[in-house]
């Protein structure tokens, strides 16, 4: 599908840390990214770029936010996913998919389309309210589920994500898939897959999504949107100090 199985790093950071009460305080309801008209799929309906998708969907997101027109083409999102992964559209055996984590370094220390991000943390995907709050926080969080045949009949009938027996009906597990989380309430979430809003419950998160990153960007927190005041930038650096010698 897209994404590689999840990579472990002892030097990184996790969101928990860094949250200046237990459960600061958030609307119910929450989605950013309302103003985007076209969510565009970045060549993921033919390639399993999704890591590479994701990133370039969160940019849209952030820079909507704040009145900016941002548009990638597809051409765009695989030359990176090419420079990165190797992939040639004219060897389909390239086409193997990203980690996610390897993206989040590179996003850190090059930039994606010139923009790069200032730190990213490892989200507890067990913990549905952190990763509420990392999303309005931060308006998006960098998020891995595994996909089901029964989840692809679901999109393509503009369904939630909400059947969370693999084996229902003979539906078979695809593998791993990438998408930016931008909204949540009670009963679950709003991601961007495939160029398309898509919800999915708590209950299909809880059995299928195994990966979540909060991504500090300049993009999404300067002086246009309300700071974070709930999280510990100042102990962020430090501890990115810290791990550099690592």
């Amino acid at each position: 599908m897209g994404r590689l199985a999840s990579k472990r790093d002892k030097r990184t950071l996790k969101f928990s840390r860094y949250l200046r009460t237990a459960l600061p305080n958030i609307p119910d309801v929450y989605q950013s990214g309302r103003a985007v008209k076209d969510w565009l799929a970045l060549g993921n309906l033919n390639a399993g770029d999704c890591v590479f998708a994701t990133a370039f969907h969160m940019l849209m997101d952030w820079r909507k936010e704040h009145g900016i027109d941002f548009s990638p083409t597809d051409a765009q999102v695989l030359a990176l996913y090419s420079q990165l992964a190797g992939y040639d559209p004219a060897r389909p055996s390239t086409d193997v998919g990203y980690n996610e984590l390897d993206l989040l370094k590179y996003w850190q220390s090059t930039g994606i389309a010139g923009r790069p991000i200032s730190a990213f943390v490892s989200v507890d995907p067990s913990e549905l309210q952190h990763i509420r709050t990392a999303i309005y926080l931060f308006g998006a969080v960098f998020a891995g589920v595994t996909l089901t045949q029964r989840a692809m009949d679901e999109f393509q009938d503009r369904d939630t994500w909400h059947q969370t027996a693999p084996w229902f009906g003979g539906k078979r597990v695809l593998g791993g898939h990438a998408i930016p989380l931008i909204g949540y309430d009670a009963k679950g979430f709003w991601c961007i897959t495939w160029g398309r809003l898509q919800y999915l419950t708590n209950e299909w998160w809880t059995k299928y999504g195994d990966e979540a990153w909060a991504v500090l960007a300049h993009d999404w927190s300067d002086e246009n949107t309300v700071s974070p005041t709930s999280f510990d930038f100042i102990t962020l650096q430090t501890d990115l100090e810290s791990v550099k010698s690592l």
